[in-house]
């Protein structure tokens, strides 16, 4: 069995000239389709423009209800801040600036 993530970095630390020649005989053979591979590239990279734009799109939003928490919908204030802390982390997590278990809900939970 292959081990993808151990072939991935090997491969990745040869030299750029060889690795372009391993794939130019790999298309001479008909391993590897490089329109294939180039609509693949195309989606990932109009994927992550796309999420990007959410990503901005969700920060402002978060911003916008911390300023106006008033406008957010919910029957209690605790309800409209929970909706507001949600949101806020939920992309706060997605920008990647922060570890995976940092303790986002600290500083809240002494101001609640």
């Amino acid at each position: 069995m292959i081990d993808f993530e151990r072939l991935e970095k090997e491969v990745g630390m040869l030299d750029k000239l060889f690795l372009n020649l391993l794939l130019f005989n790999l298309m001479k053979k008909g391993k590897l389709n490089f329109i294939e591979l180039s609509n693949q590239y195309v989606k990932y990279l109009e994927s992550e423009k796309s999420d990007a734009a959410q990503l901005t799109h969700d920060l402002g939003y978060s911003l916008m209800h911390h300023r106006y928490p008033d406008i957010v919908g919910g029957k209690t204030k605790q309800d409209k801040l929970n909706f507001i802390n949600k949101k806020a982390i939920s992309a706060l997590k997605r920008t990647k600036l922060f570890p995976d278990d940092f303790d986002y809900m600290k500083d809240l939970r002494n101001l609640l």
